[in-house]
Parts: C-alpha cells; sequence; structure tokens
C-alpha cells in the first residue's frame, strides 16, 4: 500500500500551520531578492555549551576499560553568541559569558538590553549593506517605545498620551483612552534591532519559526560544539570558555561556505515544494513572544528551543515546544488518522 509505521515528526504540523506558511514565503522571496542585490547575508544565533559536556563514543578494550570519565549531570553552562557569513566568522562579533540562572533554557540568559549592546558592536563590523539574519527570540524583538495595551493601567495610557501631546479628559474611560492611543501609533512598530541596523544601512530579516535548517549557524554550532566535546578533559568550566576560542578557529571560511551553500539547497526545496513564483514582496515582521506585552499580536506564541535533544538532555533550538492546543491538535488527528 505504499505506507510505512513511523514516528511522527510534529515539526510537519508547524510546517503546515497557514501562518508560518506565509512567514516562510515572505522570508524565502525577501532572502532571494537580497541575493539578487547581492547583499551580504549575516546570520547571528546564542547557544550552550556544559561544562560536563563530552563525546559519547569512546574506545574501550575488552575489559570496558579506556577513555575517561566524566562527572555526573551537565555541569555548569556557558553561553555563546556569535555571527558569520559564507566567508567566516564576522570579526570581533563573539561574546562568552557564564551563565547565572538555574534554568533548562539558555535564553533565559539573555535580554533584550544586553542583546542590543552586542547588536550594535556588530553593525560596525560587518560590510556596509548587509542583511542580517536572526530568529524570533523574545529579546531580538524589543521595541523602541513600549505602547500601552488593553491590559495597561489607565494610569499608563493618560502618561503616554501626555508625552504625546494628544489631548484626553480625565473623565475618559480606558477603552476611550486606548482608542486613542491606537488612532496615534503608527501601522508596524518599531523594533530596537530594525531601527539599529537601518541607522547603520543595513537590513534585519526574521527567519520563519521552526525553521533552523535556514540558518547556516546552526550547522557551525554543532561543529564548535564536536570540538569542545573532544577537547574537554577537565570538565572545569574554566578550562571549557578557554576551548571556545580555539572551537571558533576550528570552523574555517570553508566550513561556513560549504554550511551557507546546503542552505540556500533548503531554501531551494521549500521554493520549490511551496509553489512559489517571484514577485515583489512587503517586509514582514513576525512579532513572536516579545518581551513587550501586547493584546495584539496576531501570531500565536510557540517557544523553540535547544538543537534537537543531545545526551545531556538539552533540547535543541530546532525543536518546537508545544503547549497543551497544539499536542491536543496532533492527539485528535492521530486518532483520526486511526
Amino acid at each position: 500500500m505504499g505506507f510505512r509505521h513511523t514516528l511522527r515528526d510534529d515539526k510537519l504540523y508547524f510546517y503546515e500551520r497557514r501562518d508560518i506558511m506565509e512567514q516562510r514565503h515572505n522570508y524565502l522571496k525577501k532572502i532571494r531578492q537580497y541575493r539578487r542585490e547581492d547583499r551580504p547575508i549575516v546570520y547571528l544565533d546564542e547557544t550552550w555549551a556544559n561544562s560536563h559536556m563530552a563525546p559519547e563514543r569512546l574506545w574501550l578494550d575488552e575489559q570496558g576499560r579506556g577513555g575517561w570519565k566524566r562527572p555526573s549531570g551537565k555541569g555548569q553552562r556557558l553561553i555563546i553568541l556569535h555571527a558569520g557569513s559564507e566567508t567566516g566568522w564576522t570579526p570581533n562579533a563573539d561574546l562568552v559569558f557564564r551563565s547565572k540562572k538555574n534554568s533548562t533554557d539558555y535564553h533565559d540568559e539573555m535580554n533584550s538590553e544586553h542583546f542590543l549592546e552586542w547588536f550594535q558592536k556588530l553593525l560596525v563590523n560587518i560590510q556596509p549593506g548587509s542583511v542580517i539574519v536572526l530568529d524570533n527570540a523574545p529579546y531580538h524583538n524589543s521595541v523602541v517605545e513600549k505602547v500601552p495595551t488593553k491590559s495597561s493601567r489607565k494610569k499608563e495610557m493618560q502618561e503616554w498620551l501626555t508625552r504625546k501631546r494628544i489631548p484626553f479628559s480625565d473623565k475618559d474611560l480606558k477603552k476611550d483612552l486606548f482608542a486613542k492611543i491606537q488612532l496615534s501609533v503608527p501601522n508596524r512598530k518599531l523594533y530596537a534591532t530594525n531601527e539599529a541596523a537601518k541607522a547603520c544601512g543595513h537590513i534585519v530579516l526574521r527567519s520563519p519559526v521552526a525553521h533552523c535548517e535556514l540558518n547556516p549557524i546552526e550547522l557551525v554550532w554543532a561543529d564548535v560544539k564536536r570540538y569542545l566535546k573532544v577537547h574537554n578533559k577537565t570538565f572545569k568550566l574554566a578550562d571549557l570558555e578557554q576551548l571556545v576560542p580555539d572551537a571558533f578557529q576550528s570552523v574555517t571560511p570553508e566550513m561556513w561556505a560549504k554550511h551557507c551553500q546546503h542552505v540556500q539547497e533548503e531554501e531551494e526545496r521549500f521554493w520549490e515544494k511551496d509553489g512559489l513564483q517571484e514577485e515583489s514582496v512587503e517586509e514582514y515582521i513576525i512579532e513572536l513572544g516579545t518581551e513587550d506585552d501586547d493584546d495584539d499580536i496576531e501570531v500565536r506564541d510557540i517557544e523553540f528551543e535547544g538543537e534537537g535533544e543531545d545526551s545531556d538532555g538539552e533540547q535543541d533550538e530546532c525543536e518546537p515546544v508545544m503547549d497543551e492546543n497544539d499536542r491536543e491538535l496532533l492527539r485528535s488527528d492521530a486518532v483520526s488518522d486511526a
């Protein structure tokens, strides 16, 4: 019959969600346009490294002896942030620091203030007119100015209207104040990363949700972690931290170019699969899990973390963390398929 019994790939559900398909189509059209314009494409991302990380396979003798024993647990964690392109790592763009939070999600270590500070340094180290590809982590989506929402306090709405010199009455209800705010805000939010990049002559392009295969730095992180696992002998965080620059150095420009070429092949695969055609597209910003509360966000929040679950129990950045509604949809689909 041509059927086989296999594990269900939950990512396929996200690939086929209408809103995420629209994100993917817009992204593919925009990045194709930028490549035609011969713009440099810069990819950035964050990852982690645990002090107890080590290869999962090792050589043993007939009695099962050999190799070295690693301590139990994951150990302490480093947070790593960097950027690169088909020509290799971006100069002076690495950021490595020690985790201070006891959290399973390394994204908790970063906030919009720290990210924007690093981002400003990145902007002066990339080629003019670059396109910067980033994902939808909350700290990537901080706005230039926080606009009150329907759930904001009345006083906050009044203060915002006062700063904008928009007249209102003390007798106005919250709904009246919010209506005036909606009439006064721009059609699109002004994101801090977008505005900073624009001021330096660059463009920010956000990748679609759950599409880590469209960012070559995900493959680069695998190379970096492979080096760290092989050379991590003491399982001490300080020693692991000293290995990170060498791990970066181990990823050559040729490796970066190969990974970028692979990503372009993935783009073509999606392009053909989705039956896309050449046309001009509007700029599309994905509002997903921003740090600023917004009652009017159209795309439902989905969280992604890790790089596929590894032997240390870390979940990979490519894997979706589904909420109960998503799981119920999958269970319902499974019942109907049966």
